[in-house]
C-alpha cells in the first residue's frame, strides 16, 4: 500500500481507503458490521458509493465517515484524520461538502417554567439504545399560544453539542397567514442548507426526499419541523437513519405519526400558577410583580395559563412604566380581553391571530360546535349537552368534538367531556356573535336549555321525590330518565357547576322563569352534592329573576331555598327573615304550600334556639295550612319536626303518632331522606319510652337508609347516630358512633347538630375517666351554642361541663 504521507488528492485518499480494508479482509457488509460494533454508523451501500464515485458522501461529515471506516479496519484513526485535514484545505470544493447547517432561532429570553417538558426530551436521547434502526421523532402538541416552538428551540439549543453533524430548522407555516409549504419547497429549503446548489437538487419531489435522506444517511443532526399542519406536510421529511432526531411542533397530536413512525407525542399544557406568575415578574421586574399579589394571580388567570398571553401582558407592562397591575387587571376587565393581548405595531404575534389560524382549518361542523360552545357560560361540557348546543346527533357530536380537541382548541377532561379556557371561550362567543344569526344563536341556547331542564327534572325526582316543586315553564319538556340515585346523582356532581353558572346567567338574560325552576329543581341537591355557599347564589339568582318577573309564587319558593341553605349553618337571623318573606308572599298569592314550608322552616329555628312551645304552634299552624286531605309529601316533614318537639315537651302519646305517620307516608313515598330521619324520630320516641330495642332498632334503620343513599342525608343520618351512641353498652362503640355522628356533622356543616355530637363524645369520655378530652369537647359544644343563641342546647352542655369539673 501507498504511503498515507505522499497522498494530495481526495481520489488518492479515497483509493488507500479502499486498500485498506482489502488488506483487512472486510467486504462492505463486514466493515459495516465492524463500524456498528464500535458505535459507529458506516452503511456498506454509502461505503461502496464513495469508492466507486472516488468522493466522500457529503451526507456525512468526512471525518466521522473517515473515523468509522479506519477504526473498523483496526488503523490509526488519528493519523488518517490528520491526513484528512491538510488535503481538505487545499481542495477548493471542500469547504461545501463539510458545510455544517446551525439553523436553529435564537431562543427567548428568559425561557422558564417548562423543565418536565425538557426532561421529557431529553430522554428521547437514549431511544436509539433501544429501536437502534430507526430514528427518533417526537411531536410537542398544544394549544395555540401555549409554548411548543419556544420549548422546542429552547431544547435544541440546549442540546446541540449531541448533534456535531448539524442542527436543521425549518418554519412549515402550517397555522399561519402565508400558505402552507409544500413537501418540494421544505425539502428544497433543507437540501440547500446542506450547501447544495439549485442545480444539485432534483425537481421530482420522491427524488428530492431520496438525496435528502441519503444527505441524511449516517449523520447525527436534530431536525426541528415547527408548526406543523398535518402529517403529509411531515412524512417526506423524516429520515431514514437512527442517529437524527426529529422534534416536530403541531397543533394537532398527529396521531399518523405515532401510529406509523412509531413518534412519540408530548403534549404541552398551559403554565402552571407559579411559573406563570414567574414569567410575568420576569417581564416587569420582582418589586413591581410583588407589590400586588393578587392582581398577579387575576392577571394570570385572565391570561388562562398562556405563556403568549403572558408574554404579551408583561411587555405591555415593562413599556408602561406606571401602569400599576391593578389598572392592567381591570382593562382586562373591561375589554373582551382578545384585543388586550396582541403585541403593538405586531399584527402577526397576538393571541387572537393565533387562534385564528386554528379556527380557519377547522371544517364546517367543527367551526358551527366551536362558535356554539361560546353562547354560554358552562366549565366543561359532556358529549350530549354539545349535541343538543349544536344540533347534532350525539355519533356526529363526538366526532367533531374529538376534532377539535386534536386541535387543541377544547381540553379533554374525564369521562369524555371538555373544556375551553377563559380566553378560548371568549374567542368562541366572539366569533358566534360575528357569524351566526341572533336567531341561530337563541335557538343554540334554547336547546342546551331545554336539555338541562329535562335532566335537572329527571335527577330531582328520582333522588327525592316527596319534593314539590312550583309549576315548569316549559311543560313541553319532557323528564330524562334515571334508573337509579347514584346515577342521577353522578349527573349532579358532574353538572354542579354548569347549573349554577346558568341559573346565574338565566336570572341576568332571561328566559327567567327558567332560573327561579332550575333552583327549585336543585333543592334535592341541597343534600347531595352543592357547597352552601353554592346554594346561596342558585337562592339569590331565583329571588332577583322572580322578583323582576312579579312572580309570586315563585318568589316564595325563593325566598325558602335561600333559608333552607342557610338553617344548617344557624344563620338564624337570615334563616327566618327569609322564612317570613316566603310566608308572607305565599300567604299573599294563595299558595298553601310554600307557606307550610316555610312555617316549618321558622319552627326548626325556634325549636334550635330552645323555644320548644313557638315551634311547636308553627308547626301545628303549617300542618292546618296543608290541611288533613294535602298532599302526603307536604305532611311528613313537619309531622316529624313535631314529634321531636312533642318528646321534648313530654307528650310522648302524640309524638309516636306524629312519627308513626311521617314513617309511614315516606315509605308510600320512596324518599331516602324522609324515610331515613322518620325512622330516626320513631327511634328517639321509643328510646325516651324506654323501649331500649326498639329505639335501637329504628336507629339502625335510619343510619343504614342514609349510609346506602347516592345523597348526603345528614340530618337523619346524625340524629340516628347520637341515638345509638346513647343506647351503647359498650363504651369504645358508643364512643366510635358519636364520633361518627360528629364527623357527619361537621361534613354536612350543621352546627346544632356538631354541638349535640360534641356534647354526646363529653359525655361518654366523662364516663371513661378521661377529664381533660371530655373537658374540652363539652366546652366547645357550650362555645358553638352560645355562639348561634341555642339556650336549650347550651345549658344541656354546660351541665355535662359542670359535671366534669365537680
Amino acid at each position: 500500500m501507498a504511503d498515507l504521507r505522499d497522498v494530495t488528492t481526495i481520489e488518492g485518499f479515497i483509493s488507500l481507503l479502499e486498500e485498506l480494508r482489502l488488506s483487512a479482509g472486510l467486504s462492505f457488509r463486514d466493515l459495516e458490521a465492524r463500524a456498528k460494533e464500535r458505535g459507529d454508523w458506516l452503511p456498506r451501500t454509502t461505503a461502496n458509493d464513495a469508492v466507486k464515485r472516488r468522493v466522500l458522501p457529503h451526507q456525512q461529515n468526512p471525518m466521522t465517515f473517515i473515523s468509522a471506516w479506519v477504526s473498523a479496519c483496526g488503523a490509526d484513526v488519528d493519523e488518517w484524520c490528520a491526513v484528512w485535514s491538510r488535503i481538505a484545505t487545499t481542495t477548493s470544493d471542500t469547504s461545501r461538502k463539510l458545510h455544517v447547517p446551525h439553523q436553529l432561532p435564537a431562543s427567548i429570553a428568559g425561557f422558564s417554567g417548562r423543565e418536565p417538558e425538557m426532561d421529557s426530551l431529553d430522554e428521547v436521547l437514549a431511544q436509539p439504545l433501544h429501536y437502534p434502526s430507526a430514528p427518533v421523532i417526537v411531536v410537542i402538541s398544544g394549544t395555540p399560544g401555549v409554548g411548543k416552538t419556544a420549548l422546542a428551540v429552547e431544547w435544541a439549543h440546549r442540546r446541540a453539542d449531541r448533534f456535531p453533524d448539524g442542527q436543521l430548522y425549518l418554519d412549515l407555516r402550517g397555522f399561519s397567514q402565508d400558505p402552507p409549504l409544500e413537501p418540494k419547497q421544505s425539502l428544497s429549503a433543507l437540501l440547500h442548507a446542506f450547501g447544495l446548489s439549485d442545480a444539485e437538487i432534483p425537481l421530482e419531489v420522491a427524488a428530492q426526499t431520496g438525496l435528502y435522506r441519503s444527505s441524511l444517511s449516517g449523520r447525527r443532526l436534530l431536525i426541528v419541523l415547527d408548526n406543523a399542519a398535518d402529517v403529509q406536510q411531515v412524512r417526506p421529511l423524516l429520515p431514514g437513519t437512527p442517529t437524527c432526531v426529529v422534534l416536530v411542533t403541531s397543533r394537532h397530536g398527529l396521531p399518523g405519526l405515532v401510529a406509523r413512525e412509531g413518534a412519540c407525542l408530548l403534549k404541552v399544557g398551559r403554565m402552571s400558577d407559579e411559573a406563570a406568575r414567574d414569567l410575568v415578574i420576569q417581564a416587569i421586574g420582582a418589586p413591581r410583580g410583588l407589590a400586588e399579589p393578587a392582581e398577579l394571580d387575576e392577571l394570570v388567570r385572565r391570561c388562562a395559563h398562556l405563556p403568549l398571553a403572558l408574554r404579551i401582558s408583561g411587555a405591555n407592562l415593562a413599556t408602561s412604566p406606571f401602569l400599576s397591575l391593578g389598572d392592567y387587571v381591570g382593562l382586562l376587565r373591561e375589554s373582551d380581553g382578545l384585543a388586550t393581548f396582541q403585541a403593538e405595531g405586531d399584527p402577526d404575534t397576538g393571541v387572537r391571530t393565533a387562534f385564528d389560524m386554528s379556527y380557519a382549518k377547522l371544517s364546517a361542523p367543527a367551526k358551527k360546535m366551536f362558535r356554539r360552545l361560546g353562547l354560554v357560560p358552562v366549565t366543561d361540557m359532556c358529549v350530549s349537552a354539545a349535541a343538543a348546543l349544536a344540533g347534532m346527533a350525539n355519533q356526529i357530536a363526538r366526532q367533531v368534538l374529538d376534532t377539535l380537541v386534536c386541535a387543541h382548541l377544547l381540553d379533554p377532561l374525564p369521562g369524555g367531556r371538555v373544556a375551553a379556557h377563559d380566553l378560548m371561550h371568549a374567542y368562541a362567543r366572539q366569533l358566534a356573535l360575528a357569524e351566526d344569526t341572533e336567531t341561530e344563536r337563541l335557538e343554540a341556547v334554547n336547546r342546551l336549555l331545554d336539555w338541562y331542564l329535562a335532566h335537572a327534572q329527571g335527577a330531582s325526582k328520582k333522588i327525592m321525590p316527596a319534593i314539590m316543586h312550583g309549576p315548569s315553564p316549559r311543560p313541553d319538556v319532557g323528564s330524562a330518565r334515571y334508573d337509579d340515585n347514584e346515577t342521577a346523582f353522578a349527573w349532579l356532581q358532574d353538572e354542579r357547576a354548569n347549573l349554577v353558572a346558568l341559573v346565574k346567567h338565566t336570572a341576568r338574560q332571561g328566559p327567567r322563569p327558567l332560573a327561579w325552576y332550575l333552583s327549585d329543581l336543585l333543592r334535592p341537591a341541597y343534600y347531595s352534592v352543592f357547597p352552601r355557599h353554592d346554594l346561596l347564589i342558585l337562592a339569590e339568582a331565583a329571588i332577583e329573576a322572580a322578583n323582576k318577573e312579579k312572580n309570586l309564587l315563585a318568589e316564595a319558593i325563593a325566598h325558602h331555598s335561600l333559608a333552607s341553605a342557610v338553617w344548617p349553618t344557624a344563620q338564624y337571623r337570615l334563616c327566618l327573615e327569609h322564612s317570613q318573606q316566603s310566608c308572607l308572599l305565599a300567604r299573599q298569592g294563595g299558595f298553601p304550600l310554600p307557606e307550610a314550608a316555610a312555617l316549618v322552616t321558622m319552627s326548626i329555628v325556634r325549636y334550635e334556639k330552645g323555644d320548644l312551645f313557638k315551634a311547636e304552634a308553627l308547626l301545628r299552624r303549617g300542618l292546618a295550612v296543608i290541611g288533613p286531605d294535602g298532599p302526603r309529601r307536604a305532611r311528613i316533614n313537619p309531622l316529624i319536626k313535631l314529634s321531636h318537639v312533642l318528646c321534648d315537651t313530654g307528650n310522648f302519646e302524640e309524638a309516636m303518632l306524629c312519627a308513626t305517620s311521617a314513617n309511614e307516608m315516606a315509605v308510600q313515598v320512596g324518599d331516602s331522606r324522609w324515610k331515613a330521619m322518620a325512622a330516626s324520630a320513631l327511634g328517639t320516641v321509643h328510646e325516651h319510652l324506654a323501649d331500649v330495642a326498639t329505639a335501637r332498632h329504628y336507629y339502625g334503620c335510619a343510619v343504614e337508609i342514609a349510609s346506602t343513599s347516592a345523597l348526603r342525608l345528614g340530618e337523619g343520618l346524625i340524629s340516628a347516630l347520637l341515638g345509638l351512641a346513647r343506647l351503647e353498652a359498650d363504651e369504645d362503640a358508643a364512643h366510635r358512633t358519636a364520633s361518627r355522628a360528629l364527623t357527619a356533622a361537621r361534613r354536612n356543616n350543621y352546627r346544632y347538630l356538631e354541638g349535640q355530637a360534641l356534647t354526646a363524645v363529653a359525655r361518654l369520655l366523662l364516663k371513661d375517666g378521661r377529664l381533660d378530652h371530655a373537658r374540652v369537647q363539652a366546652h366547645q359544644a357550650v362555645t358553638l351554642h352560645r355562639q348561634h343563641g341555642q339556650q336549650r342546647a347550651e345549658n344541656i352542655a354546660r351541665a355535662v361541663l359542670v359535671e366534669i369539673d365537680q
